[in-house]
């Protein structure tokens, strides 16, 4: 009784840790500017649709005309954002003043400046992106209408900008891969779970054939060992189970 209690323990607390972790979402606000995550593209690890990055502004308090500017981009290409005039002034932005040395234009204020092109001085050419960047501003809560279409896998961020310190705001970004809700970094565990569980019930089963034919000569280390397969079978197929479970419904706190 002792070992079953103990395990009924163990199982309560796996459920109640795995129960804190999240979907792949992040919360970007004028505190932290910049998330990122690992993206798999269809073509690599299949799934039931297209995948994609969104931005949904929860909250946002200034005043008037006040917008967050937001760029999304595959992190190898974070060169192409920006510009520098020809004064030695940096701009990441498209302002009156960037557009005053053109930098940008008119129909490009307010968004991140995008070079399609940089210089690489290891390799003395022109250099292209690897992906496509998305840049926008929003200056009202709710999703945005545009969804950056993951093409390629690779490490993709978003970063925003504030024109005024005072501007406070939070928003949520959705890494939605092709497969689920769970991050790239964390589906390779389904498929590992789920080959341990069967691994471990094999190895269960044999055990416990042999703990039957020989029930009246085994050695309590025997009876522990017995235990010991339930467990760790029990624990594999809960924390197998929950990675399917948030794989297919994400968040739903």
């Amino acid at each position: 009784m002792a070992n079953i209690s103990l395990l009924l323990k163990s199982l309560l607390l796996l459920v109640i840790s795995l129960a804190f972790v999240d979907a792949n979402k992040d919360t970007i606000n004028d505190r932290d500017s910049l998330v990122c995550s690992g993206m798999y593209s269809k073509e690599d690890w299949g799934g039931k649709v297209n995948p994609f990055i969104s931005f949904d502004m929860k909250k946002l308090e200034e005043a008037d005309d006040t917008a967050v500017t937001v760029a999304i981009f595959d992190f190898q290409d974070y060169q192409h954002l920006g510009a520098r005039a020809s004064d030695g002034v940096f701009y990441n932005v498209c302002n009156d003043d960037a557009i005053k040395v053109n930098l940008c234009n008119s129909t490009q204020k307010n968004k991140f400046i995008v070079r399609d092109e940089i210089y690489d001085q290891e390799t003395g050419e022109n250099k292209t992106a690897a992906s496509a960047i998305l840049t926008f501003y929003q200056n009202q809560t709710g999703l945005h209408k545009s969804k950056y279409a993951v093409k390629n896998t690779g490490y993709y961020c978003v970063v925003t900008h504030r024109e005024s310190l005072d501007t406070k705001f939070s928003a949520v970004v959705n890494f939605r891969n092709a497969f689920g809700n769970l991050p790239a970094a964390e589906i390779n565990k389904l498929p590992l779970y789920g080959l341990l569980a069967i691994f471990y019930l094999v190895a269960m089963a044999l055990y416990s054939f042999a703990f039957w034919k020989h029930k009246h000569e085994l050695l309590p280390l025997q009876k522990y060992l017995l235990a010991f397969f339930v467990f760790l079978t029990a624990e594999t197929i809960f924390i197998w189970a929950y990675y399917d479970i948030k794989n297919e419904k994400g968040d739903t706190a």
